[in-house]
């Protein structure tokens, strides 16, 4: 039978100490190393038995990355994916397509799926105003709390992040929400209620000359919940599958 080809753990620790020596950029050789010293504590905790080998497609393209990540959650969605990686549990769930997903992602979105994803455990709630009138049609951006569920350096941008993961395939919005959750929506919605104010008095305007009679404003609400492929993703950055089984 022929080998398997890859790395072992130790093997690719033995690569990145001799990559970070030859690195044309020390800065970068420094990155490799500090990143590596949490792999290695990572794989200290990880039973002999669970050892895999490092299949090149992931470990390589990693290395790669770390030589250059500084922020501190981006890097650690790459270490916990060579973790996993480098282990029986995991190295099934640990897709090579993570890795552009983690190279596409901001330092605000590592750290929403590393605390709000995978952590709290929670979905971010969102609403927006409509024109119902035949159908739904969108009148504004979906306004959303994620800044309530942790501290972001760019709060203005949620919007854009939550879009971002969606064309990620991280997340997608579901307009399914629960009871428990109407006191955030109703924060969300007040956010909103002068442009809801402003949209109504046009819809009353149209209708005293007669159009848009059947239109009113409303406001929709959901959630941003993980994909089944993101559910793989969060698993697979964030935590050692061979620690949690």
């Amino acid at each position: 039978m022929g080998r398997k080809a890859g790395f072992s753990p130790k093997a690719m620790q033995k690569a990145i100490e001799q990559y970070s020596n030859r690195a044309d950029n020390k800065n970068a050789g420094v990155f490799l190393k500090h990143h590596m010293e949490k792999y290695k504590e990572n794989m200290e905790k990880i039973p002999e038995e669970e050892i895999a080998i490092v299949p090149p497609t992931l470990g390589l393209k990693i290395i790669d990355e770390l030589l250059t990540v500084t922020n501190e959650d981006i890097a650690e969605l790459f270490i916990n994916l060579l973790t996993n990686a480098s282990t029986l549990s995991g190295v099934r769930y640990a897709h090579p397509s993570f890795i552009e997903v983690i190279k596409n992602i901001s330092e605000d979105e590592a750290k929403i799926i590393n605390e709000v994803y995978h952590r709290q455990q929670n979905n971010v709630q969102y609403t927006y105003l409509a024109k119902l009138d035949g159908g739904v049609i969108p009148l504004t951006d979906k306004v959303n709390n994620v800044a309530t569920l942790l501290s972001l350096n760019f709060e203005e941008n949620s919007t854009v992040y939550m879009e971002n993961f969606i064309k990620l395939g991280i997340l997608e919005d579901t307009s399914v929400y629960y009871d428990f959750q109407i006191d955030e929506f109703e924060k969300l919605e007040h956010i909103l209620l002068e442009k809801k104010k402003l949209f109504e008095e046009r819809v009353f305007e149209q209708q005293k000359n007669g159009k848009w009679l059947n239109a009113s404003i409303i406001l929709n609400k959901g959630n941003y919940i993980l994909s089944s492929y993101g559910k793989s993703f969060v698993d697979s950055v964030t935590s050692n599958k061979a620690s949690t089984d």
